[in-house]
């Protein structure tokens, strides 16, 4: 049986990861509707015909999202921190935690205080998850179209190669933010 003390500790962690794997899986959905499509050329089918992958669902696309993202998270970020009244003298980098929560990289003599701040704001969390979970699809995406394009020259090599384009190792990703 589980404590309850274990319980309140695993349900962020399970909505983390269902976030991160529910972005992800929508970036590799997408490379294997290219995979198994019919006509070799992604560009030649239109967006809403039968067989087609919608345009969001490209590396490119994908990126772009994950991109705004970010900048919504920075902007959000520094307000919160401008408002709580830290400026920051260096810029200060964030990851995320264990727990999909963001917290302070390397040392900062406020980082209790910033993580506190930062997590305190669940819009600006889930800004941050999104970003995380869009910026990995859009890699994973990414692997799955450069694998595609492999495959298309020389099955054999990309067949040996598969475990560098499908490798889940990933580092923790890590955002700066600067004061202008």
């Amino acid at each position: 049986m589980i404590s309850p003390a274990l319980a309140t500790l695993a349900a962020p962690v399970a909505q983390a990861a269902t976030t991160a794997s529910q972005a992800a899986l929508r970036g590799v959905q997408g490379a294997f509707d290219l995979l198994l499509r019919d006509d070799p050329e992604p560009e030649a089918v239109a967006e809403g015909e039968k067989g087609g992958v919608p345009e969001t669902n490209s590396a490119v696309e994908l990126q772009k999202q994950a991109d705004a993202l970010l900048e919504d998270f920075r902007e959000q970020a520094m307000a919160r921190l401008a408002a709580a009244g830290i400026t920051l003298d260096a810029p200060l980098v964030l990851e995320a935690d264990r727990l999909g929560g963001v917290r302070v990289a390397g040392g900062h003599p406020q980082a209790g205080a910033i993580e506190r701040i930062l997590s305190e704001d669940p819009q600006l969390v889930k800004t941050f998850e999104a970003w995380q979970g869009t910026h990995r699809a859009a890699d994973r995406q990414r692997r799955a179209e450069q694998w595609e394009r492999l495959y298309a020259l020389d099955p054999t090599a990309a067949q040996a190669q598969d475990a560098q384009f499908s490798s889940l190792d990933e580092p923790p990703l890590r955002v700066t933010l600067a004061s202008v």
